[in-house]
C-alpha cells in the first residue's frame, strides 16, 4: 500500500496528500475520481489505503474489493484485501486472500509479510517466521519486514534474534520509532 498510484497527476497529488497525513483531502479526491470512473483502479486503491490510515476498516475493505473488481487477478489487490480482513479480525478470509496473491505471484513481498501478521495475530510465530524471512530476501530494504520478523523472536523467546531484528530495521530506518523502543526495552531488560 505504500506504493504511488499508476494513475495521472491528480491521483499523484492526492497520493501526496495521503503521505503527507492529509487524510480528508485525499479521501475527497479518491472518491471523487472513483465515483467519475468507477473502473479507475488507482482511485479505488488510494481511497481504501486512505480509509485504512482512517482506521475505517469496513470502508476501506469495501474500496480495495472494488479495485480487485477492476483487477482480480492481481496480487496487490488480493493483497490489501487481506490487509483490511486481517484488521477486521477475519482471520481465515485474511489468510485466505493473502494465499491467492502469493499464487498469482510469489515473489509477493507484502503479501508474505502480512500473511505472516496474521500468523503472528493467531501466536503460530513457527509459520509466522519463513514469510517473514521470504519477505526479506526479496525485499531486504523494507524496514518493517525487519521488525515484523524481530517482533515474532521476541515472542518465541529469541532475544538475541530479536535484538538483531530490530537493529537491522534501524540501520534500514534510523528514526523507526518502534525498533527503537524495542531496543531499549532489550537494553534496560
Amino acid at each position: 500500500m505504500s506504493t504511488a498510484p499508476a494513475g495521472g497527476s491528480q491521483h499523484r497529488e492526492l497520493f501526496l496528500a495521503w503521505q503527507r497525513g492529509d487524510y480528508e483531502t485525499a479521501r475527497a479526491g479518491f472518491r471523487d475520481l472513483a465515483e467519475r470512473d468507477p473502473a479507475d483502479v488507482d482511485a479505488w486503491r488510494g481511497l481504501g489505503s486512505v480509509l485504512w490510515s482512517l482506521r475505517s476498516f469496513d470502508a476501506c475493505l469495501d474500496a480495495f474489493q472494488q479495485a480487485l473488481r477492476c483487477e482480480p487477478l492481481s496480487p496487490v489487490h488480493w493483497s490489501d484485501v487481506g490487509l483490511a480482513l486481517r484488521d477486521l479480525a477475519r482471520t481465515r478470509l485474511a489468510l485466505q486472500a493473502f494465499e491467492v496473491a502469493l499464487s498469482l505471484d510469489a515473489d509477493y513481498a507484502p503479501a508474505w509479510n502480512e500473511r505472516s501478521n496474521v500468523y503472528y495475530d493467531m501466536g503460530r510465530y513457527a509459520e509466522a517466521l519463513p514469510g517473514y524471512d521470504r519477505a526479506i530476501v526479496l525485499c531486504p530494504g523494507i524496514a518493517v519486514y525487519h521488525h515484523n520478523r524481530a517482533e515474532c523472536l521476541l515472542a518465541t523467546g529469541d532475544r538475541p534474534g530479536a535484538r538483531g531484528g530490530f537493529r537491522d530495521a534501524v540501520s534500514i530506518d534510523p528514526r523507526y520509532a518502534f525498533a527503537l523502543r524495542r531496543l531499549r526495552q532489550l537494553a534496560r531488560s
